[in-house]
């Protein structure tokens, strides 16, 4: 069964792996990874476009023919991949992306995971 990873515990892993060695030497990978968790957390996500405006300097409609964003999620994607692998495999909360959405699961391999099941309350 899936549970509903709460607001506050994703914030907390977020923070934390901002920290991270594989995240504090990068150039747009830690920006990226924060505007599209707040932006999933607040119920938008942000578009293709926006993160374009906002991380490339794109001109508005400029997005069209351009794979920059994809490309910088891509890698994005390969970090969080890489950080989970190493400094994050024992982390209880898991950030993956989709497209430029964010996808927030327990981490149930790890070794703070509860043994007991959560309460249904």
């Amino acid at each position: 069964m899936l549970y509903k990873v709460p607001d506050p515990l994703v914030r907390r892993q977020l923070e934390h792996m901002l920290g991270s060695k594989l995240f504090i030497v990068t150039d747009q990978q830690a920006p990226l990874l924060l505007a599209i968790v707040i932006g999933t957390l607040n119920g938008k996500p942000p578009t293709e476009e926006e993160l374009g405006i906002w991380l490339l300097g794109w001109e508005p409609g400029f997005h069209k023919h351009n794979a920059g964003v994809r490309i910088y999620v891509g890698r994005l994607r390969k970090r969080l991949a890489e950080y989970y692998r190493t400094e994050g495999r024992n982390d209880l909360v898991k950030i993956d992306v989709v497209g430029t959405t964010a996808i927030f699961t327990y981490n149930y391999e790890s070794p703070f995971m509860p043994k007991v099941p959560f309460s249904l309350s």
